[in-house]
């Protein structure tokens, strides 16, 4: 069996963008309502997660880990993203960055097997970065420094209509770099299932997205792994220890818990015809999870 889990880091970043999915957690931070509950790191450690990954998950041929967050290479998160890299054993790490932070955080790379990295992506956040050359400077500096590295790297960039014109440039002087560019659909803030934003686009507009962002793709994670998303915290408080294990991004049932160390593999979520939510196979749904945001099958 393969593998593909993400692993939570804290929601600590050095951008804040106006349509980060957790805008909810600099707003409690900014205002002092409930913010050190938010950024609090997860109750379980690596050396926890690979006693239940070794437990649970024992067929395991191939395991890619994407550690998520929060930007991993912010100043609050690079302690603990390299305390994670020189513990691993199994896993290949894929990591997504906002590609501004310090360079001698990213020259800490240096030390570890190009062969340990499934890849790292570079988000090219415009809406944040066109007007302050700086941040372009750190951006460009950095993807150049990881390359160099033999560490397969690609660059992204949301697709925002008003600035197709220099998504396509930006897209053409990645490739002339020798860099693989994608463009990703964009959904703004709206965490729901709603398609209209994505609806929005014209014929050419969906040209422009790369095959892995087509809106519709039956899991966002990677293909022909088995996907498994950790949970660091409960954004709710509900259930404070954290570490429920969900299906993936898309499917929210609970299938394990780190902390409780279970695991029950075969839970689906269903939707019946007169519109009720059936759980078979599974203890509970993801602590939080509300009605709308749960995945509309038939």
């Amino acid at each position: 069996m393969k593998y593909y889990i993400g692993y939570p880091i804290s929601l600590h970043c050095n951008l804040r963008c106006t349509y980060c999915y957790n805008k909810e957690f600099f707003k409690k931070v900014d205002t002092g309502e409930g913010g050190d509950k938010w950024r609090d790191k997860r109750p379980f450690s690596f050396k926890e997660y690979k006693k239940w990954r070794d437990k649970h998950l024992s067929d395991g041929t191939d395991f890619i880990m994407h550690l998520f967050g929060g930007e991993p290479f912010c100043n609050q998160n690079s302690d603990d993203v390299f305390e994670i890299l020189n513990s691993v054993d199994k896993e290949r790490i894929d990591i997504l960055t906002n590609g501004v932070g310090d360079l001698s955080t990213m020259e800490r790379l240096w030390n570890f097997k190009p062969s340990m990295f499934h890849r790292i992506g570079f988000t090219f956040h415009r809406r944040i970065m066109m007007e302050k050359p700086q941040l372009q400077e750190k951006f460009i500096e950095n993807v150049l420094l990881v390359k160099s590295m033999k560490i397969p790297v690609y660059v992204k960039e949301l697709m925002i209509k008003e600035y197709r014109d220099l998504i396509v440039s930006n897209k053409r002087w990645w490739i002339e770099q020798g860099i693989d560019f994608k463009v990703q659909d964009f959904k703004g803030e709206d965490r729901g299932i709603s398609q209209e934003e994505y609806e929005k686009y014209t014929p050419l507009d969906h040209l422009l997205i790369s095959p892995d962002y087509k809106h519709g793709n039956p899991c966002s994670c990677i293909n022909g792994y088995k996907n498994l998303f950790i949970r660091g915290f409960d954004m709710k408080d509900v259930f404070p220890q954290g570490g429920d294990v969900i299906q993936c991004w898309e499917d929210p049932t609970v299938v394990g818990n780190i902390f409780e160390d279970w695991y029950c593999s075969s839970g689906v979520v269903t939707r019946r015809k007169d519109g009720k939510m059936e759980v078979k196979f599974a203890t509970k749904l993801y602590r939080g999870t509300e009605e709308k945001d749960l995945p509309k099958k038939s």
